[in-house]
């Protein structure tokens, strides 16, 4: 299905969050954030700045 993200799960490793994902049934990659960046997205209610797959 294209334009489709598939994530299974994710990973806490250190002061990171580990998230493997499928696209659109051709590919594979890993994204990765520091948790303290998410959390504060999350609480200001304010967009997370776009960063590439690791």
């Amino acid at each position: 299905m294209p334009n489709v993200v598939y994530t299974c799960g994710a990973i806490v490793h250190g002061e990171r969050l580990v998230v493997p994902y499928g696209f659109s049934d051709t590919g594979v990659a890993v994204a990765h954030l520091r948790l303290a960046d998410l959390l504060d997205a999350l609480l200001s209610n304010r967009p997370m700045p776009a960063t590439g797959a690791h």
